[in-house]
């Protein structure tokens, strides 16, 4: 029996392709990503810095260390790759001695994503500080294009003095920076929406054009946005199916099948997840 409505499938090239489309476009303006909605995907400009500041106990001794003043105590930002920013950090020697600064990048203990000091320029690169003297540095931040998806942590460490039994640093800030990889596919196609009947077969070509700089594997597999919501049918109606391998700068195929069950009704909503990754040499 044919559904008088049909089903509206906006199926799952309407998440992640959608997206992929999107940031396409913020790296082609050089923004910044903000919050990524799936669905209506959302890319704005990110406010650098929401930089978090904690009370930082001034002339405290930590074992025979000197807690300075460093504000803010830590900075967080969401960049692309290929992007940049800076901020700007103080710090106020709260002991009586003078002291010579060398800030430096170091590790966070237990951080799965490490920032590469390479990111990071520190300016002055040092600076002698007289006790009750406050001292301004220039972070900036640089992120380079072929970095990959992720939550990245370091510590920006002002003195060598370490809390006892511990790789922490005393005199120290956290910085964390999300970033957002470079799109690596175009899509022809970003969404697909139609209404369907139940009981019939349709199918969708979408062509894909590798925009990296080398050759990458795909797996493309159907998600839906809400698990919990009720769908029309389930995700093995769908068949996706395209090379597993697409060179640099190769334009090739993907086809979206999709058979509709006899007894259908309602509505669809997903989106195709490219699984890629670089090729192996």
């Amino acid at each position: 029996m044919i559904k008088s409505k049909g089903i509206k499938a906006a199926s799952q090239l309407a998440g992640l392709l959608l997206c992929m489309l999107l940031i396409q476009t913020a790296f082609a303006e050089d923004l910044t990503v903000d919050n990524t909605t799936t669905g209506n995907s959302t890319i704005g400009n990110t406010t650098i810095g929401n930089a978090t500041t904690g009370d930082t106990s001034t002339g405290n001794a930590t074992g025979n260390a000197t807690v300075n003043s460093i504000n803010p105590s830590g900075y967080s930002t969401s960049l692309l790759a290929g992007s940049s920013t800076q901020f700007a950090v103080s710090f106020t020697n709260g002991g009586n001695e003078t002291l010579i600064l060398t800030p430096k990048v170091v590790a966070m203990p237990n951080s799965q994503k490490n920032i590469d000091e390479s990111w990071i320029t520190i300016l002055p690169t040092n600076a002698t500080v007289a006790p009750g003297s406050v001292q301004n540095f220039t972070v900036d931040i640089n992120i380079p294009t072929d970095t990959e998806n992720g939550d990245y942590q370091a510590a920006l460490a002002f003195t060598d003095d370490l809390v006892p039994n511990s790789p922490q640093y005393v005199n120290s800030m956290q910085l964390d920076v999300s970033v957002q990889a470079q799109p690596k596919i175009e899509l022809q196609s970003s969404y697909l929406s139609d209404n369907l009947e139940a009981g019939r077969e349709y199918v969708y070509k979408i062509d894909l054009k590798n925009i990296a700089s080398k050759d990458i594997t795909i797996d493309p597999k159907m998600n839906v946005y809400n698990p919990g919501y009720e769908q029309a049918f389930g995700n093995d109606a769908i068949e996706v199916s395209a090379p597993s391998t697409i060179k640099a700068g190769e334009v090739a195929n993907m086809t979206v099948l999709v058979h509709v069950p006899e007894n259908a009704t309602g509505i669809f909503n997903g989106y195709i997840d490219m699984n890629f990754t670089f090729r192996s040499p």
